[in-house]
């Protein structure tokens, strides 16, 4: 088995080189964790995005009808874009 003393010294040693190797994992973890975030965010957007599109095309569509109605009919898929598009809103923006 190996000796205290030279698990010590190799690791005293190679201090650089473990800290660093720490260090690189770290950010390659953030950075991956990032971009899948920022992917989650971006398909959250746009799913919020074409929901609202829709109650706006649909009232330029049907004028007659009053608002309120139009937004009832997509009320549902208004609130799973909102609920899938609010975990990536801040706390201190949302209303």
């Amino acid at each position: 088995m190996f000796e205290i003393d030279t698990i010590i010294d190799v690791l005293a040693n190679n201090a650089a080189v473990i800290v660093g190797s720490f260090v690189g994992a770290i950010f390659v973890g953030h950075v991956a964790y990032e971009g899948s975030r920022r992917n989650r965010a971006a398909d959250a957007a746009t799913k919020f995005r074409d929901a609202l599109a829709g109650v706006i095309l649909n009232l330029e569509h049907n004028p007659s009808l009053p608002s309120a109605q139009i937004a009832n009919i997509d009320h549902d898929q208004i609130l799973a874009a909102i609920q899938q598009f609010r975990r990536f809103v801040p706390w201190y923006r949302r209303c």
